[in-house]
């Protein structure tokens, strides 16, 4: 893949196909609870079953969810649950329930792929709603950060300057994207000179000397995550817990 289509892919962060918005906000036309209409949109086939049932699968409480239960003179829960905290989340989701499926895949293979370097395999999704984010504050976690320092290394000892694989960064591309982007492209010169993971960096003994190529690259399933649109932060790496982000749609009070 040529630096032209991984910047577009960069740009996806925050735009999903969300093909299914408009049959998603038929189905729960009338319905202001959020509980009611993920249940409602499940018993019409808009989202899986399995959206209901997964235990995996939790949803982070927003300050959108506590104001209006306090609105309505209820307490808020503050812990996750399994059910959208907003009528506008549960919308968000079932508009594109086969990106999502994608997203919560392609974030396992990720870390699966990581996991010589460190990182436990993925034990919960959390999906938080958001109006804005800044992409500058994302991060893969200490693992995925160790491949980015190994590729580095060890193609600077071969004489390969890092900041040379992407000599021109656009500005609608956050930095750490940007850093991706080296590192898909580093990855794959690393591949074909045969390099090995240096020994001047500091992985794990379980990466150490071994050919890059004998190891799983974890910038596919990163790229099929990115292609979703939908974005990944790291949150507790000893317990396998991750975050994933989306807009919100916007809906009409």
């Amino acid at each position: 893949m040529d630096v032209a289509a991984l910047e577009a892919l960069a740009r996806r962060a925050f735009h999903p196909e969300q093909p299914h918005f408009a049959s998603a906000l038929a189905a729960v036309a009338g319905i202001s609870d959020c509980g009611a209409a993920w249940r409602e949109l499940a018993a019409r086939g808009v989202i899986p079953q399995g959206f209901i049932e997964n235990d995996r699968r939790r949803f982070v409480m927003t300050a959108e969810f506590v104001q209006a239960a306090l609105a309505r003179g209820a307490p808020p829960i503050l812990e996750d649950d399994r059910t959208p905290p907003t009528l506008r989340m549960a919308l968000t989701l079932a508009a594109d329930p086969t990106g999502v499926l994608a997203a919560e895949s392609a974030t396992e293979v990720l870390y699966s792929h990581l996991k010589p370097w460190g990182a436990r395999e993925v034990t919960r999704f959390r999906w938080l709603g958001v109006e804005d984010f800044a992409l500058r504050d994302v991060s893969l976690g200490v693992a995925f950060n160790a491949v980015l320092d190994a590729v580095a290394v060890s193609l600077e000892e071969h004489g390969v300057d890092w900041d040379t694989l992407l000599p021109l960064s656009p500005p609608d591309v956050s930095y750490p994207y940007l850093k991706s982007i080296k590192g898909y492209l580093g990855w794959g010169l690393a591949v074909r000179e045969g390099l090995e993971v240096s020994g001047a960096s500091w992985p794990l003994r379980t990466v150490l000397g071994r050919p890059f190529a004998e190891l799983p690259n974890p910038f596919e399933p990163l790229l099929a995550l990115w292609k979703t649109g939908y974005v990944l932060l790291t949150e507790n790496e000893e317990e396998g817990i991750v975050k994933l982000i989306a807009r919100q749609v916007p809906i009409q009070a």
